[in-house]
């Protein structure tokens, strides 16, 4: 569950709909790789990366920041982000992309509060992220698709950005915040 105090579900924002955003943790399951390689074949966008350094994975790091150097930096990569700031990140971003190609299922975080933020999510194509973002997205097999799938969204008119954003921040907030959430979870216990 998200909080829903962080990302509450009437505020509003200035959304930036050129602005691409990925927040997570520095772990190979990651595939930060992707995100940077989107990014090089998306010029007219902005990305940013929030990523946390994790134990045993400092060098993962080093090696993307080597590869968007290597790419021409289309990336904005910003290390060990405080959560309020990661949380502002998204509510002035349009496009959530994540870059987890775990197959494990799990639900992460960054997604539900990138929904919560009203962002459109663009998601690999893993069966448990398809079941958790519902029709709130799409979904990438690569990082050329997933370049694709952004520059569509460049046709988009404010109003459909406008239902995009309220729609994903909605679905969250009925379905990931921890007003909705932990109920469930009181009750089960």
């Amino acid at each position: 569950a998200y909080d829903s105090r962080r990302f509450p579900l009437s505020k509003e924002t200035a959304k930036q709909q050129e602005l691409v955003v990925c927040t997570t943790a520095g772990l190979p399951a990651k595939s930060l790789e992707t995100f940077l390689e989107t990014a090089a074949a998306c010029p007219n966008h902005k990305f940013v990366l929030a990523v946390a350094t994790c134990t045993g994975h400092f060098d993962l790091i080093g090696r993307c920041v080597d590869l968007n150097r290597q790419l021409g930096e289309p990336v904005e990569i910003r290390v060990d982000v405080p959560h309020a700031e990661a949380a502002a990140l998204l509510r002035h971003a349009s496009i959530y992309m994540c870059t987890q190609r775990a197959v494990k299922r799990g639900m992460p975080i960054a997604v539900a509060e990138a929904l919560a933020s009203g962002c459109h999510l663009v998601v690999p194509n893993l069966p448990w992220l398809e079941d958790m973002i519902g029709s709130h997205g799409v979904t990438y097999k690569d990082a050329a698709e997933a370049a694709t799938l952004i520059q569509d969204t460049r046709t988009w008119t404010a109003d459909k950005w406008q239902q995009v954003s309220a729609d994903a921040s909605s679905f969250a907030s009925l379905t990931y915040s921890d007003e909705s959430v932990l109920p469930r979870v009181v009750a089960v216990w």
